[in-house]
């Protein structure tokens, strides 16, 4: 006897927990319902095929003949999965998110620990200072409506966004509360950098390009620089990550990469130190293009060359330009493009290894070698913090010198001085050896420093203190000295070890104000000695 089909559809339907067994009106099985029990001497084997094609055996074990029947739905879709392997939909995900979020949270703390320690491992350099000092003024004007000197000659972009915003900062918490709002400038960077790999080149990628960037020499040591060129790096990787969620990559990776020519502010050390600090950068985005060959997408090589070139900007730029300032500063927003395609070259690297247990060790092995690059990248960043002079010891003995008095200072690079110092608000009394501030009434106007120049006003003693460091303008500064030489009213009262040189500080005593007693930078004249008897 071979079973009808039909029963095994309705004892699908109607065999659940609990359902009353149910005939037709003639004791058979009727279509759509649910029968008490199976006819004797017959049973099903088997699940059902794909095809759908269902057999029965008889119990003596002859074949009966198939029968063309769908069978339940999710027998066409493979095998039923259980009940309770199957997860909400609110919970799908949930495990890979936050594991992704863990290894986003751990970049983010090892580059926050690494440039954590770097803010109070020096005093202001002279860029900090001249941002802050600025800063200060601006808001001092928008306030009292003070005057203040023509900002924008003193420094590139935009005056009135990052000065106050970091004079906001030190107002709050001083130098470090500047130093860290340049930090979160940096881990908002990171960030960006992390959704804008994972859009481009995806998510492994994106683990990678994030911890090389992260761990990078010059991006700790902007960690911890009050600087605008954190706030220009933020800004360029905002308008990438934008342009990069529209979609239209090529145009809009490419504009976001040369507007930084035109928002950083290049400063620079020899170029040789840009390959100790970002080669290996630039040889893993190298590998990212070629490894994107395999591939066959010549808009994925397009993009990652353009990437991987952008690291090589501002050292072209200033070769082109000559420019003798440091390159760490700008070096780090090249650094945020091209760790893209280094990224990707990782990431192709893993997925050449074996599925399974090989792919897994390969990709183990290529996170524990991070270790390599993050502690070079530490101790370069240390040796950035630590490469300009402390000024404590200076700015403790000018101190009273400049608070105590109304006159004029000429000093080289003022810029340290004027932040630490209350006398610093009083701008017009403050001269560099590149400028020189002459204040009638309520006129300020600015000469460029020359040695004739300077020579006419220390004749007429028009500087009250004059303190010289024979460093950026040392040609300059020999010149100055010369002319303190020849008017004796100005005399040395100070000579402060700075970093590798010397601050030596002159002051102006007009010869005949000098009293009895007071300081002389000469011998007394002998006193006439008086004998008995003599009147």
């Amino acid at each position: 006897m071979v079973l009808d089909p039909r029963w095994r559809a309705s004892q699908a339907r109607g065999n659940q927990p609990g359902a009353m067994p149910q005939t037709g009106g003639n004791g058979h099985p009727g279509a759509g319902r649910a029968v008490s029990r199976k006819p004797a001497g017959t049973m099903a084997t088997g699940p059902v095929p794909p095809g759908g094609t269902r057999y029965t055996r008889t119990v003596n074990g002859s074949p009966a003949a198939p029968s063309r029947y769908p069978g339940p739905r999710h027998s066409q879709g493979g095998p039923r999965r259980r009940a309770s392997s199957v997860r909400p939909p609110e919970q799908r995900g949930r495990p890979r998110r936050a594991a992704v979020i863990s290894l986003l949270a751990a970049i983010l703390l090892v580059q926050a620990a690494l440039s954590l320690r770097l803010v109070w491992a020096n005093t202001a350099f002279q860029d900090e200072a001249l941002y802050l000092w600025a800063g200060h003024l601006e808001l001092a004007s928008w306030l009292h409506g003070l005057p203040i000197p023509p900002l924008p000659s003193y420094f590139p972009g935009a005056p009135v966004l990052y000065p106050p915003l970091a004079a906001l900062a030190d107002h709050l918490g001083g130098l470090a509360g500047a130093r860290i709002l340049s930090l979160c400038l940096m881990l908002g960077a990171s960030l960006l950098l992390w959704d804008s790999a994972r859009l481009l080149v995806g998510m492994r990628a994106a683990f990678f390009a994030t911890a090389i960037f992260a761990v990078l020499g010059p991006t700790l040591a902007l960690g911890a620089f009050a600087s605008n060129v954190t706030l220009s790096l933020f800004l360029t990787a905002l308008a990438a990550w934008c342009v990069i969620g529209g979609g239209d990559y090529v145009t809009g990776a490419g504009q976001a990469l040369f507007s930084q020519l035109s928002i950083g502010n290049a400063a620079g050390s020899p170029l040789t130190n840009f390959w100790s600090w970002l080669g290996i950068l630039t040889l893993a985005a190298m590998c990212g293009v070629l490894a994107s060959l395999q591939r066959r997408s010549h808009a994925l090589t397009w993009l990652l060359a353009l990437l991987a070139l952008a690291v090589l900007l501002v050292p072209v730029k200033q070769s082109i330009l000559h420019a003798t300032i440091s390159l760490e500063a700008n070096a780090g927003t090249g650094a945020w493009f091209a760790a893209i395609p280094a990224g990707y070259a990782i990431d192709r690297f893993i997925g050449a290894a074996a599925p399974g247990r090989m792919r897994v060790a390969v990709c183990g092995a290529c996170a524990v070698a991070l270790a390599f690059p993050l502690s070079l990248g530490a101790g370069q960043s240390w040796a950035l913090s630590r490469s300009w002079a402390n000024s404590s010891s200076f700015i403790a003995i000018f101190r009273p010198l400049a608070d105590h008095g109304s006159g004029r200072l000429l000093v080289e690079d003022p810029s340290v001085a004027e932040y630490y110092l209350p006398a610093g608000r009083q701008w017009w009394r403050w001269s560099g050896t590149r400028t020189i501030v002459v204040r009638d009434g309520n006129r300020v106007t600015f000469h460029t420093g020359s040695a004739e120049l300077f020579g006419q006003y220390i004749a007429e003693g028009y500087f009250s203190y004059v303190a010289l460091n024979f460093g950026d303008t040392i040609t300059l500064d020999h010149a100055i000295r010369a002319a303190l030489g020849r008017n004796r009213s100005y005399q040395i009262v100070q000579v402060i070890p700075y970093g590798v040189g010397t601050y030596v500080i002159w002051r102006y005593r007009p010869r005949q104000a000098r009293q009895p007693g007071g300081y002389q930078p000469f011998p007394h004249p002998p006193a006439r000695v008086h004998h008995r008897g003599q009147r």
